[in-house]
């Protein structure tokens, strides 16, 4: 199976940028292999609120000076 993925973003993107992942069956003779549910609410690393405007941001998150990010951390 082949996905094609485009993402555009012509504020942060000069072009659109494109990427095709491929997906081979694999051999499960015991039928013991399951796609297990993932939530992206479930892994800490993905922290995000929703903005004003309704998009979403990551808490913390910054490109300032180190400076300014030790100054951001709760």
């Amino acid at each position: 199976m082949g996905v094609d993925v485009w993402v555009y973003d012509p504020p942060a993107l000069a072009e659109a940028w494109y990427v095709r992942q491929n997906y081979l069956k694999v051999s499960d003779a015991d039928k013991s292999l399951r796609i297990r549910y993932w939530n992206c609410g479930e892994n800490p690393n993905n922290s995000v609120f929703q903005t004003k405007d309704g998009t979403t941001q990551f808490k913390n998150l910054n490109f300032d000076t180190k400076d300014n990010k030790e100054k951001a951390k709760p």
